[in-house]
Formats: structure tokens, C-alpha cells, sequence
């Protein structure tokens, strides 16, 4: 009797171990996609999961995979690693044009975010030629709003609100809401820069709505500190300041340095207005410690502007020292001309105080 127990209690180890579940790619991928933007590291996790599973695995698992390994650097504030694996996914989706679109549009934002807008702007032209083809009007919207993009940081206002404009018309047409208020962002982001503050507050305001019942934290982030620098230029120090302290402990979480590094300098720019010189210089070394450690290209206006607070503050060795580390990343030469004549002015400025 205790044999024939033990046997049974073997056979059923044995069918236990034989039945063990499959890896559910699909519903990894898609487990991912969702993470990604609310909680990277554990987006990550699911990822690195992935990639282990033994044997050799179809293409565009691998394919899907590494463009969400970039995209999980993309949203830490890391633009070269982000590319990096976009480039990996590329090469295992050549046969299939509607999953390498999508990597090249998010290889675009790398090159973007790294501030090379020329190559940015070839990679999306090359997306639309492939979304043509493929009859993808999702896509199409989707890539003008990043050419929209790279034209507001070229300072090409009208082309990039016309891009925009394309974008929501698609997207209506196509009743695709999600899409919908991420390009509604960045018209607000164009007409925050065009100046007309209060317009781009409202939108703001309405996007960040939107975010946070989709869950998409990162970009409620973001849309946070846009909102803040609205505020800014219409005076409401006090409450863009909430905004921005609030934002910069969720930013935190995601790792993005670059981001916090904005955010610090925003801090430190209303700490100057508001007369507590000694803060903003010392939130502006820590927007100017993460700029450089991520070799962002906003260092040469950021940078700017720290130097022209130091000079301020009578503080020319410091100036100086300033001066040297962003000459050092050899971003000026290839910043926008707004950003570059105000480096310009804030280095020469440093200059003839010593």
C-alpha cells in the first residue's frame, strides 16, 4: 500500500512538472506596454523575464522586446541606451514593416531628446513613408505630432502647429481619443513657447486629466512642469511652484535626470524672482549636476541662465567653472538659435566681470 502511495504521489510530481504553464509572450509584451509609462522598473522586470526564456524565439518577439527596452530608457532620461536598443529591435523586424515602424518613430524621439532634430526628423519621414504604405492613419498622426515636436524646438512655430493640426484631424476622424490628447499636449507645449500662456495653461490643464485616468504618470509629469512654466510667465509664482515640487518627487521615481534637472532649474528661477538668491543658485547646481551627468542638450539654456545667476550674485570663479562644463559637452554649436545668443550673452557677460 505505502508503495503504490508513493507512486502515485511520483506520477502526480511528474504531470506537475510536465504541465508546467508556457511563457505568454503576448500577454508579457502587452503587460509591458502598459507599465511602461506609470512604472518602468517593473515594465523592465517583465522585459529581462522575456528575453531569458530559453530557445530560440520568433523575431518579433525579440523585435517587440528590445524596442521596449529602449522605450524603458527613453522614459529614464538615458537617449543613447534608448537608441542603442531600438537599433537592436530594428534589425530583427525587417520583414515586418508595421512592428519596425514603430521603433524607428521611437528611435526618432531618442535622436530628438539627444537633440540631434536632423536625424530626428529623417527617421519620422522614413515612418511616414512605411505608414503610407501600410494605410496606417494612427500612425501618420502619430509621427507629425513628433515632427511637430522637433519643428517647436527648431523654433518653426507654424510648421509645427500645422503638423499638429494634421494630427487632430486624423485622429478625429479616426475617433481615437487616447492618441488624441497627447497631441493636444503638444500644441499646448507650441503655444506656450508662441507665448500665448493662458491658452496652453488651459490645455494643459485638460491633458493632465486625461494622464491621470489613463494612467500615464510620466506624461501627467511632464505636463506638470509645462503647466508650471505657464504659470511662471503669467506671474502665478506660488502656484507654479506647487506644481513643480509636487512633480519633482513623482520624477524622482522614474529616474529621469534630465527632467529633474529641468524641474530644478524652474525652482531655481522662481526662488531668484521671488528675491532667495542663495536657493536658486543651489537648485540650479543640481539642475546643472544632472544636465551634464546626462549630457542633455537643455544644459546650454539652463546653463545660461545659472551663469547669468552667478554673475549676478557677484560669483565670477563659479561663473566660469560653469562656463567650462558646458563648453566641455559641445552642445552650443548645435542648440537653437534662441538658446545659443542667450549662452552667448551669459558667457560674455562672465567674461567681463573678471
Amino acid at each position: 500500500m505505502l508503495n503504490r502511495i508513493l507512486v502515485f504521489i511520483l506520477l502526480v510530481t511528474s504531470c506537475a512538472y510536465s504541465q508546467k504553464p508556457q511563457y505568454d509572450f503576448k500577454a508579457a509584451e502587452l503587460k509591458s506596454r502598459q507599465l511602461i509609462y506609470a512604472d518602468p522598473k517593473a515594465a523592465l522586470s517583465i522585459i529581462k523575464k522575456t528575453l531569458s526564456q530559453k530557445g530560440k524565439l520568433h523575431d518579433t518577439i525579440y523585435g517587440n522586446t528590445y524596442n521596449l527596452y529602449g522605450m524603458y530608457y527613453g522614459m529614464t532620461g538615458n537617449p543613447d541606451s534608448s537608441i542603442y536598443y531600438f537599433e537592436k529591435s530594428i534589425g530583427y523586424l525587417a520583414k515586418y514593416p508595421k512592428n519596425r515602424v514603430r521603433t524607428i518613430l521611437n528611435k526618432a524621439i531618442g535622436y530628438r531628446n539627444r537633440g540631434d532634430y536632423k536625424t530626428s526628423i529623417k527617421l519620422l519621414n522614413e515612418s511616414l513613408v512605411i505608414n503610407r504604405k501600410e494605410k496606417n492613419n494612427i500612425g501618420i498622426a502619430i509621427a507629425y505630432g513628433e515632427l511637430a515636436s522637433n519643428y517647436n524646438y527648431m523654433l518653426d512655430y507654424p510648421k509645427s502647429v500645422d503638423y499638429l493640426l494634421k494630427a487632430i484631424e486624423i485622429l478625429k476622424a479616426e475617433k481615437n481619443v487616447d492618441k488624441l490628447v497627447a497631441i493636444k499636449q503638444k500644441l499646448a507645449n507650441t503655444y506656450l513657447r508662441m507665448q500665448n500662456f493662458k491658452f496652453a495653461s488651459d490645455l494643459y490643464r485638460e491633458c493632465m486629466v486625461d494622464f491621470k485616468a489613463t494612467g500615464a504618470r510620466k506624461n501627467y509629469l511632464l505636463t506638470q512642469v509645462n503647466l508650471a512654466e505657464a504659470l511662471i510667465q503669467m506671474k502665478d509664482l506660488k502656484g507654479a511652484q506647487k506644481e513643480l515640487e509636487s512633480a519633482v518627487v513623482g520624477l524622482e521615481e522614474f529616474g529621469d535626470k534630465e527632467l529633474i534637472g529641468i524641474t530644478h532649474s524652474k525652482i531655481g528661477n522662481i526662488q531668484y524672482m521671488q528675491g532667495q538668491t542663495a536657493k536658486a543658485i543651489t537648485s540650479y547646481q543640481m539642475a546643472v549636476d544632472r544636465l551634464l551627468q546626462t549630457q542633455s542638450s537643455r544644459i546650454v539654456r539652463i546653463g545660461a541662465e545659472y551663469i547669468s545667476l552667478l554673475v549676478k550674485a557677484g560669483n565670477y570663479p563659479a561663473a566660469l567653472k560653469i562656463v567650462a562644463a558646458v563648453e566641455a559637452t559641445g552642445k552650443a554649436p548645435a542648440a537653437n538659435i534662441e538658446d545659443r545668443m542667450m549662452y552667448l550673452s551669459a558667457i560674455a557677460d562672465a567674461y567681463s566681470k573678471t
